[in-house]
């Protein structure tokens, strides 16, 4: 129910904004994919959905009054736009770097959360050092975690994540 949706869900909605997929993702959700892409104007594709996406944001702070005016500002200048694609810059050079690790990933992500399959004893040793979630056991050897990135992560955190990784997994 959209009442009940919090501001990290409001938060992923901007990040799936500014994503590489973004333009597959509106058609998606406007379900126009049946579409010829002579018939398909991108420009129409993408003012259309951030049209849908301001409503809904709109709709959802009609609630939510005593936050209405801060989540305002980050509309100003393009804020929110800037530090959405700031987690997703981070949350790529993490999935870039875990791919050169050789992980493979329970289900790719286009946004600031990532889902690799670690070992799971890296993922034990991982788990004394870093705040992440268990997503679900692969098997008895593998687990798939998610990581996620947001407006503050500092390339220094990504890297430090990196070594940890590949102390971990080597």
């Amino acid at each position: 129910m959209i009442g009940d949706m919090d501001v990290f869900s409001l938060a992923g909605v901007f990040r799936a904004v500014v994503s590489p997929d973004f333009d597959d993702l509106i058609k998606e959700l406007l379900d126009i994919e049946e579409l010829s892409g002579d018939e398909l104007d991108e420009d129409i594709i993408v003012e259309v959905g951030l049209r849908v996406f301001k409503n809904l944001i709109f709709y959802i702070l009609e609630g939510w009054q005593a936050i209405e005016y801060e989540v305002g500002a980050l509309f100003e200048d393009g804020l929110f736009f800037e530090m959405a694609a700031h987690a997703n810059k981070m949350a790529e050079k993490l999935r870039s770097g875990l791919k050169d690790l050789g992980c493979r990933f329970f289900v790719e992500s286009f946004t600031n959360q990532i889902f690799p399959v670690l070992p799971a004893l890296a993922v034990k040793a991982l788990s004394e050092q870093f705040l992440f979630e268990t997503w679900e056991t692969v098997d008895d050897a593998f687990t798939a975690v998610r990581f996620v990135t947001s407006w503050n992560t500092t390339e220094q955190e990504v890297d430090a994540l990196l070594e940890a990784c590949k102390a971990a997994v080597s």
